[in-house]
Parts: structure tokens; C-alpha cells; sequence
């Protein structure tokens, strides 16, 4: 006490805008500057030299820790009737001070719960100054989800468009056998059986068919005891190689000249078989009757202009579109909600929360505090989706008044979901490991959900009414579901 004022000379001869902190018993604390660090050595050196002389045991400069802001007030009474005239015999009986003018001074509740406010949203603050990447992710991944989903759909995704003219024709299939059967009761050559010759020679002429007569046990030797039909033929072949009569007999024909009639069998596999069978049959017939080789009847399959029913299928595709670009908003925001923990945790395994609640700090502000710095840092990426969104033209999303009604869901999804995120970090101790489960959970509750709800919405299975009842109860537990 004897030398305050010369070491306060000191102080100031190096830091000139330093002044007394607090002097409580021997010990003596200065306010510096920390826009004059630089100057710190040459101060430390200056007092080093005035030791002896002023009788110092030790000097330190430290810098004050955020955790150091919060204070006890013992006796709000004796708080309210605080005198600033006398400082010194104050501080030494209170400990008030958090800084050095006596407008710093906490007199009420509602005032230190302010500052407890302020200080811990500083804190937040140098936390994402000192994880820039984090910030970063925090931003990047929701809206790159949707930017791919967008590129997706707008490059990759085939647009339903008018069908071209599709020629019917053998030549567009791979190789495959043509069984046909005569039935022909007596050794009369008949108008049929020249007809048979003829088709059967107009399908050799395609280098990937083989036409063949099931009279004819030379050629090709398949189910040779169950040639009496086509049919037959046709059943035997199913049951000794189903693939075989699946991938390579596209049709069979009968000519029978005892009912004067030809029927042709098709493959129901290949769309085109039908009309192709027919043209064959059809040109056979032409080739006989004018004793030509080289005409022949094509067949063009031509669609019709979209109808109304075509209409609602492209409307159908564009709620498709819709749905993938609202599943990639939830997957994205999903892992930046998560990210929210990885702060809570460290904090709690750091033992800074503990410390802040022994030093009175408000458990209420400590958590409005991180709920509105987070939910800040939730808007950020939001309105860079929502721009996103403007950018590619997303009219279902953003039309007209519905980027108001998109924004207001997509708060309100944040709202409900941080909470949340923040009941899950109470049970961890590795940032990690929360990140990991949370992101995990916030996927599976929106997707299994909405599967859950979609398949008892099938009318067939009748149980549409489990539906209505397990659907409210699934939105207030799970704001992934509401929001999918």
C-alpha cells in the first residue's frame, strides 16, 4: 500500500492508459490496454528492476477468461443501497466489480442475467472465429444436398416426351427359334401349306431367326416327343428349360388346313411381339397372293398425341421432383441441426458449463443463449437454400406468396428440431460419437416414418385407419416426419 502510487507511475510511464483494477490486502491488480501487448516485456522488465525497491514478491500478466464474468451476489439488498463513493472498503467487502468504472457495477437480477447473455454469446462467437471449417461445413452441406438433387433433376432425369414412329420388326430382336405346324389330314397340297413355305422361308431370311416345322424332327432338336401341337410343344419346352422358352421362342404358328385357319401364339414378354406376329402372318399371305418375293407390308408403330391421363403422369413426375428436393432439404438440415451438439458436448467435458453454473450463471440463459445463436446460425444456410432454390426456378417451392409459406416451415422446423438436438447431447461425452447418433436419428425417424405411413395408406391392405392414428402422434415426436 505504502508504494501504490509510484508503481501506478511505473504502470503508466509504459502503458499510459493502464489504472488500478482492484487492491485488496497486499495485492495490487492493473487494468492494461490489450491494444498494447507489444509493450508488455518492457513493462514486466521495468517492474522486474523495482522489485526490491518497492517491495513486489511477483509479478503476472494474465488475460481474463469468460468464465471469470460470472459472480455471486450475496445480498441484493446490500446491493441495491451499494454507495459508489467508496470504492475501495466495496470492493474489498463484495468483489463486485467486472471492470473498472462504477457503471460496470450488477445492481439487479435482471441486469446480470443481460450480461450473463451477452458474455455467453461472445463466447459462441470466438468459438466459430476459432472453427472456421465447422462454420463452413455448417453452411456448405445442407445446400449442397439440394444442389445436387437440383442437378439431378434437371440434367439427368429423362422428361416424359412424345414417343417416335417405332418400326415393328423381327430384325430388332436376338436369337431366337420360329416353331410353326401344318395339320393337314390328307396328302393334298392346300393353299396353307404353301402359305407355311412361305413364312417359313420369309423368317429364315433374317439371319437371328430360325423357322422351323415341328414335323420336321431334323432341324432342331427340341421336345421331339411333344410335337403334336403347338401347345403341347410349347409346355414341354416350359417345363425342360423355362429360359429358353422365355428368352429365344418369340412366336409360333399353326396352319391348319382341315379348319381352313392360321393362328399365331406370341410372347407376351416383348411389347411389339403382337402386332410383329400378325405382320408376318399378314405378308406371308401378301407373298402368296401376288406371287411376289420382294413386296412386303411394314408396320409402324406411331403414337397418339398425349391424352388428359398423360397430362396427370407428368403432373405425378413433378410432385416427384418436389418430394426428392424436400428429402434433400431434410437430409442436409438434418446434419447441420446435429453439428449444433458438437459445442454442447465439449462444453460439458470441458467442465466450462459446470463451472459457469458454480459461478451463478443462469442455466436459462445458458440455454436460450446457445438456442438463439444456433438458431441464427440455422437461418444462414436456410436463406442461402432458399436462394439456391430462386436461382434454379424451383416454382413449386418458391411460386407467388410460397417462399413466404417455405420460409415460415422451415423456422418453424428449426424451432422444433434444435431442442432436440440438445436433449440427445445430455448423454454423450464425445462430440463425435452426439454428431454421429444425431444425424443417424434425425434420417431414420423422417424416412422409416414416412414408409411406415405411406404403406398402411395402401388401401388393399385395409389399414388405412392405424394410419390416421399413428400419423399425428409420429409429427409431434418427430419433427423430421412433420417436415417430410
Amino acid at each position: 500500500n505504502d508504494f501504490k502510487d509510484d508503481i501506478l507511475k511505473v504502470v503508466k510511464s509504459v502503458l499510459n492508459d493502464s489504472f488500478t483494477y482492484t487492491k485488496i490486502n497486499t495485492e495490487l491488480m492493473f487494468k492494461l490496454p490489450a491494444n498494447q501487448s507489444e509493450k508488455f516485456p518492457q513493462l514486466l522488465d521495468n517492474l522486474e528492476m523495482m522489485k526490491k525497491k518497492f517491495k513486489i514478491v511477483n509479478v503476472s500478466i494474465s488475460a481474463n477468461t469468460l468464465e471469470q464474468i460470472f459472480f455471486k451476489i450475496e445480498d441484493k439488498n446490500l446491493i441495491e443501497n451499494y454507495d459508489h463513493k467508496n470504492n475501495d472498503q466495496k470492493e474489498n467487502e463484495f468483489g463486485l466489480w467486472t471492470g473498472s468504472n462504477p457503471k460496470d457495477l450488477i445492481t439487479n437480477r435482471y441486469s446480470l442475467m443481460y450480461n450473463q447473455f451477452k458474455a455467453l454469446l461472445a463466447k459462441r462467437y470466438i468459438h466459430i472465429i476459432r472453427n472456421k471449417l465447422l462454420s463452413f461445413a455448417q453452411i456448405a452441406i445442407p445446400v449442397t444436398f439440394v444442389v445436387i438433387n437440383l442437378l439431378y433433376i434437371k440434367y439427368a432425369v429423362i422428361e416424359p416426351e412424345q414417343s417416335p414412329p417405332l418400326k415393328i420388326q423381327l430384325s430388332d430382336y436376338n436369337h431366337n427359334y420360329a416353331p410353326y405346324l401344318f395339320v393337314n389330314k390328307s396328302q393334298q397340297q392346300t393353299t396353307l401349306a404353301n402359305v407355311s413355305k412361305i413364312y417359313e422361308n420369309f423368317l429364315n431370311s433374317n439371319l437371328n431367326t430360325q423357322a422351323f416345322g415341328l414335323n420336321d424332327t431334323n432341324s432342331v432338336e427340341l421336345c421331339q416327343s411333344n410335337r403334336q401341337s403347338i401347345e403341347s410343344y410349347l409346355s414341354c419346352l416350359g417345363r425342360s428349360s423355362f429360359r429358353m422358352l422365355n428368352k429365344q421362342h418369340l412366336m409360333a404358328v399353326e396352319f391348319n388346313s382341315v379348319k381352313n385357319r392360321i393362328i399365331g401364339h406370341f410372347n407376351n414378354q416383348p411389347y411389339h411381339v403382337p402386332p410383329l406376329i400378325l405382320n408376318l402372318i399378314t405378308n406371308s399371305l401378301y407373298k402368296f397372293y401376288t406371287n411376289s418375293t420382294q413386296s412386303t407390308i411394314t408396320v409402324i408403330n406411331k403414337p397418339m398425341p398425349k391424352e388428359f391421363t398423360h397430362v396427370l403422369n407428368d403432373a405425378k413426375n413433378t410432385n416427384l421432383n418436389s418430394f426428392r428436393i424436400a428429402t434433400s432439404l431434410n437430409f442436409g438440415l438434418s446434419f447441420l441441426i446435429a453439428s449444433f451438439s458438437i459445442f454442447l458436448i465439449k462444453e460439458k467435458i470441458s467442465g466450462s458449463k459446470h463451472l459457469q453454473l458454480l459461478s451463478s450463471g443462469s442455466p436459462l440463459m445458458f440455454w436460450l443463449s446457445a438456442f438463439v445463436w444456433d438458431f441464427i446460425n440455422y437461418l444462414i444456410p436456410v436463406v442461402f437454400l432458399i436462394g439456391v432454390l430462386m436461382i434454379f426456378q424451383v416454382n413449386q417451392l418458391i411460386g407467388d406468396e410460397r417462399i413466404v409459406y417455405l420460409l415460415i416451415i422451415l423456422s418453424l422446423y428449426g424451432m422444433a428440431h434444435i431442442p432436440q438436438a440438445y436433449l440427445f447431447s445430455l448423454k454423450f461425452d464425445v462430440p463425435s460419437n452426439g454428431f454421429s447418433f444425431i444425424t443417424a436419428w434425425n434420417i431414420m425417424s423422417s424416412q422409416i416414418g414416412l414408409i411406415i405411413i405411406q404403406i398402411l395408406s395402401i388401401p388393399s391392405l385395409g389399414n388405412s385407419h392405424i394410419a390416421e392414428y399413428i400419423e399425428p402422434i409420429f409429427s409431434i415426436l418427430f419433427p423430421n416426419f412433420a417436415m417430410g
